[in-house]
C-alpha cells in the first residue's frame, strides 16, 4: 500500500495507482476509501481521454504530417486502452458500492 501512496503523492494524475490502491482497499474491506480511490482514478482517466481527443483532433487537422499521423495512431491506441480501464473502474466502483449496501 505504501508504494501506491508514494506514487499518488508524486504523480497525482496517474489513474492506475489509484485503481490499484482502490483494489487493495476493497480487498481489505475499506470500502469508502476504495470508492474514493476509484473515483479519483475515473477523474484521471477522463482527463487522459480529453487529452487523447485533442491529440487526435490536431492530427486530423494536419493529415499531411507523418509525425502527426503517427501521434494520432498512438493516441487512438492509448485512448482505447484507457476507455477499457475506465469502464472496468466504473464496474469496480459499482461492485464496491453494492457491497456497502449489504
Amino acid at each position: 500500500m505504501g508504494e501506491f501512496d508514494r506514487v499518488v503523492r508524486l504523480q497525482p494524475r496517474y489513474g492506475d495507482a489509484y485503481l490499484s490502491r482502490g483494489d487493495i482497499r476493497a480487498e481489505g474491506d475499506q470500502y469508502h476509501e476504495a470508492i474514493a480511490d476509484y473515483q479519483k482514478a475515473i477523474e484521471c482517466y477522463e482527463g487522459q481521454l480529453r487529452s487523447f481527443n485533442v491529440t487526435i483532433a490536431l492530427a486530423e487537422a494536419r493529415p499531411e504530417s507523418r509525425l502527426m499521423q503517427f501521434e494520432k495512431k498512438r493516441a487512438e491506441r492509448a485512448k482505447a486502452r484507457t476507455e477499457a480501464v475506465l469502464e472496468r473502474t466504473r464496474k469496480y466502483t459499482a461492485d464496491v458500492e453494492e457491497r456497502l449496501r449489504r
